[in-house]
């Protein structure tokens, strides 16, 4: 548990740094920029955090549920293709 944590340690410092960063260059930039840094750092976080999850995932036998690359509870997927393909295609 313990080597787990130290893992994710380096998801919750690249989220400060995301963070720090923002908030210096956000005032130096358009808003069309601001939200491209945004997307893609976002993106970044998503891509560790989604990659230790199947990991963890993997080393304890179990499979996650994922939605365009994000981790979601069954009660989100059923949300999601609600929204996808209408209310009649859930059920």
């Amino acid at each position: 548990m313990f080597d787990a944590y130290l893992e994710r340690m380096a998801l919750h410092r690249s989220e400060r740094m995301m963070d720090m960063s923002q908030a210096t260059l956000y005032a130096q930039l358009t808003n069309e920029s601001r939200q491209k840094m945004w997307n893609a750092w976002t993106q970044v976080v998503s891509r560790v955090n989604t990659f230790m999850i199947q990991r963890d995932a993997k080393l304890t036998g179990k499979n996650p549920i994922t939605w365009n690359g994000r981790l979601v509870s069954m009660k989100g997927l059923f949300r999601n293709f609600a929204q996808t393909f209408g209310k009649g295609g859930v059920q």
